[in-house]
């Protein structure tokens, strides 16, 4: 399985006030600022985070904290061959995973972009 991971900004890399005033833990807001300021396709696993002053298990309740409030969303698409590719977005804004699945179609090109597209049809 192939993974994709796409950040999606809506003109900046700073938090916005409603994110910073949030609910979320300090831990998903630094998680959350750190994944929005690397270039997409930059690996955005738990891993990658692991070491940066929080352990694994800080780390994945950051995540699934991000994926409850509607700032972290993944898709795993198979292809009609059956191959997968998991592609996991994040986002300065929360949304729905209806939009984010559209923002990457809009923003993105190559192979995984065009292999959603057609399995989205």
């Amino acid at each position: 399985m192939s993974s994709d991971y796409v950040v999606i900004r809506s003109g900046a890399s700073v938090l916005r006030d409603d994110v910073v005033n949030s609910q979320l833990s300090i831990a998903a807001i630094g998680l959350l600022t750190l994944a929005l300021t690397q270039p997409g396709g930059v690996d955005l696993g738990a891993e990658t985070f692991v070491g940066r002053g929080f352990d694994e298990e800080t780390i994945g309740a950051s995540m699934q904290e991000l994926t409850d409030a509607g700032h972290r969303h993944v898709f795993t698409l198979t292809s009609a061959t059956g191959a997968t590719d998991q592609i996991t977005i994040f986002s300065d804004e929360s949304i729905g995973s209806d939009v984010a699945l559209e923002r990457f179609l809009q923003n993105r090109i190559g192979p995984m972009a065009d292999e959603a597209k057609e399995i989205l049809k």
